[in-house]
């Protein structure tokens, strides 16, 4: 399997030093001991200003204290041959962000089928991007963290079979990568109660001719994600009308069918460099959206250092209006407030207690009432009240007057409005929450003090245009290493 090892060492001069790519580079042979390997990342960073947050995923971010938590990592691999032609690998990995708990990104049986031929059955990682394998090796590559753009921490480890096929045209090499898996990993915290891709499959052709490298990629999977604090009020409502059946359709992710594609170049002189990447997601029909996200990276090499610089940009968009003004429509025709994106429903959800997360704009909402349709269960006086509190919170003094007389005037139709309003607000909420659009420019050095460690520093402006309170800056450094 050694041509898999010289494909793969073309993307960057240091990845024959990435020892957690088992498959590339571990040679089986019939000796009995245990091969150890590992890596280091040790990285702090803060952003520039106290009201600024770096987001780098599922709770882990950076602030305005400096902190080693969310890039930091240790990972240790052991491969061992179990004969001339089968070998066994697991890695496992401790991150600050996890409080250094330890899992396992890799956990599989490799067989050689033939000298260009390899088959994988268990834990490993999706071969989306042209970095995909090795991600969480910094030492790999220019970066002291690989463009989050297309590098999200989620889903990228699936169990399953994977097969690995290396050919070659003339001075042209060529690698086929193909998987397909599963994943229940949850990185989303307690707030999602299930969360499954299955029957996925993935295929990753990598082109190889002296200074070029180009990969492309496509998968397919189904996704389930349930998030009570979603589904059950918009599910709620489907009783009412129809509308809210479509509703409930467009932002529900149960059996969702999705797709995904990568195509990456990178050009490499020695002393100059370029890449770049391009990845399109559409998780399905439903709140998540589908996304845009690329980046172009050039970088000179001069001695012992690399002086980088990488623009990204990424978009994503929901495609749910329709269906959530045809709620509207039901929840207006029972004579109440609406809440609608341009409104204020993730304030309203604030009031409601109902957040989706710990982002104001990805809040569930709550509609105009209370906690829940109980609350509002006694006379209209009290219903009133209730109402005006919450309306008041999302829409001001004025909302609220407009609401109590509209709850102490409603009567039996107060509950039904309540399911309607707060189904169209959630899924209102819950939509506004997933669209995104920011570019993000970093400028980085490299010093590769030594044969296995470099010095990383780096400073990232990110520009959210949605939201310019979204705006953040970000200067990082670290150590990298393998050994």
């Amino acid at each position: 399997m050694n041509q898999l090892l010289k494909i793969h060492s073309k993307y960057n001069r240091h990845i024959k030093y990435a020892l957690a790519v088992p498959v590339l580079l571990v040679s089986i042979s019939a000796a009995s001991e245990v091969k150890w390997s590992g890596f280091a990342t040790i990285a702090g960073g803060q952003t520039t200003s106290s009201d600024e947050t770096y987001d780098l995923g599922f709770g882990n971010a950076y602030d305005d204290r400096y902190s080693f938590n969310p890039d930091s990592l240790f990972g240790l691999q052991a491969s061992a041959p179990l004969s001339d032609s089968a070998m066994a690998t697991a890695q496992v990995i401790s991150r600050g962000s996890d409080d250094w708990n330890t899992a396992f990104e890799w956990a599989y049986l490799a067989f050689d089928v033939t000298d260009n031929w390899r088959l994988l059955l268990g834990r490993q990682r999706n071969p989306a991007g042209l970095y995909s394998d090795f991600t969480d090796v910094s030492y790999a590559y220019h970066w002291l963290r690989a463009p989050t753009e297309i590098y999200s921490p989620s889903f990228d480890s699936y169990d399953g079979i994977g097969s690995l096929y290396n050919f070659s045209f003339g001075e042209v090499e060529n690698l086929l990568h193909v998987l397909v898996g599963r994943s229940k990993d949850n990185p989303f915290g307690d707030n999602i109660t299930d969360l499954d891709l299955y029957n996925h499959w993935i295929a990753a052709y990598t082109m190889t001719w002296n200074w070029l490298t180009a990969r492309a990629s496509y998968g397919e999977r189904r996704l389930t994600v349930g998030v009570d604090d979603i589904d059950t009020p918009v599910s709620d409502a489907n009783d009412i009308d129809p509308a809210f059946v479509a509703l409930t359709d467009s932002v529900m992710v149960f059996e969702d069918k999705g797709d995904f594609s990568t195509v990456s170049l990178r050009v490499d002189f020695d002393s100059v460099f370029v890449v770049t990447e391009f990845n399109n997601s559409n998780l399905g029909d439903n709140f998540l959206g589908e996304s845009d996200s690329w980046y172009v990276s050039a970088g000179w090499r001069i001695a012992e250092w690399t002086v980088h610089l990488t623009y990204a940009a990424s978009e994503n968009k929901v495609d749910n209006a329709d269906e959530i003004a045809a709620a509207n429509a039901v929840v207006a025709a029972l004579g109440g407030p609406v809440f609608t994106l341009e409104a204020d429903a993730a304030a309203a959800a604030g009031a409601a207690g109902l957040a989706f997360s710990t982002s104001p704009e990805a809040a569930a909402v709550g509609g105009l009432a209370a906690h829940d349709a109980a609350v509002l269960g006694g006379d209209a006086a009290a219903q009133g009240a209730a109402a005006a509190a919450a309306v008041t919170a999302a829409s001001g003094a004025a909302g609220a007057d407009a609401a109590a007389a509209f709850v102490a005037a409603a009567g039996p139709t107060i509950a039904t409005y309540t399911v309607a309003a707060t189904a169209a607000g959630t899924a209102a909420g819950a939509s506004n929450g997933q669209e995104s659009d920011t570019e993000s420019i970093t400028v980085g050095a490299r010093w590769d003090f030594s044969a296995s460690s470099a010095f990383q520093i780096e400073y990232t402006s990110v520009s959210d245009n949605l939201d310019s309170t979204g705006d953040v800056g970000l200067f990082s450094a670290g150590i990298v290493a393998v050994f």
